[in-house]
């Protein structure tokens, strides 16, 4: 066991200590409300909404729902009510099992930085050396996570794309207007991100829903290849 591991101990502790405090109604009424509001911004981009404008609309559906909660439990006159021993510990359960998937999430979270950057590759092998609950969250271990970081990690350099895969891209209107662009293209080649995200055509880009469709299942279908030369190799 390492400092990282207290670190995700030591959130799992206060997440728990939390949930105890606010009692199980609470804690499953923030859940259900960070539920809602995934949905609600999951609907909003479905129907043509802006993708900048997503993480708005998820913060101010959870905000409506902590704000209704708080009502009508005025209502009802229940604020001041002392919470049961039943009630503490069915929120510490709660509380124990939300800090528990953050620790899962952010175990999963260090295998991919691992293999995409690689300058933090050092400090996280030096980690996952010595932690004792990296080797329990292998346990854990969801399909094709381990072998989709290792591909990644086997096969670092730029990027390169099918000749189709770049055909289909370069049909969509705002990509085409990005390779059309001079001033664009050289803050890209810069790495100037201040200006590229300030950029109007990348932000049409953003909102593109054709492209980010296109750009996801390129995503996925690059992913699955990966890994399955990978698997193939390791069979040879």
């Amino acid at each position: 066991m390492n400092r990282f591991d207290a670190v995700l101990i030591g959130v799992v502790a206060v997440s728990s200590i939390i949930g105890y405090s606010k009692g199980f109604v609470k804690e499953a009424f923030g859940i259900a409300s960070v539920i809602i509001s995934a949905l609600a911004a999951y609907i909003y981009f479905k129907s043509g909404g802006s993708l900048l404008f997503l993480f708005q609309v998820f913060i101010l559906v959870n905000i409506g729902l902590q704000v209704a909660f708080w009502v009508v439990k005025k209502l009802l006159k229940q604020g001041d009510a002392k919470l049961s021993l039943s009630c503490r510990l069915g929120g510490g359960v709660i509380g124990f099992f939300k800090g528990a998937v953050f620790v899962l999430i952010a175990l999963v979270a260090l295998r991919f930085f691992g293999a995409m950057i690689p300058t933090a590759a050092y400090d996280i092998n030096k980690y996952t050396q010595t932690s004792a609950l990296y080797k329990i969250s292998r346990v854990f271990n969801w399909p094709r996570v381990q072998e989709t970081a290792e591909s990644l990690k086997e096969n670092q350099g730029p990027l390169t794309l099918p000749p189709e895969a770049v055909n289909t891209l370069i049909k969509n209107d705002s990509v085409r207007a990005i390779l059309e662009d001079e001033q664009l293209k050289e803050y890209i080649r810069q790495k100037d991100y201040r200006k590229i995200l300030s950029n109007p055509k990348f932000v049409s880009l953003l909102n593109d829903k054709e492209f980010l469709k296109q750009a996801v299942a390129l995503g996925l279908q690059q992913s699955r290849q990966s890994v399955r030369k990978n698997g193939s190799s390791r069979e040879e």
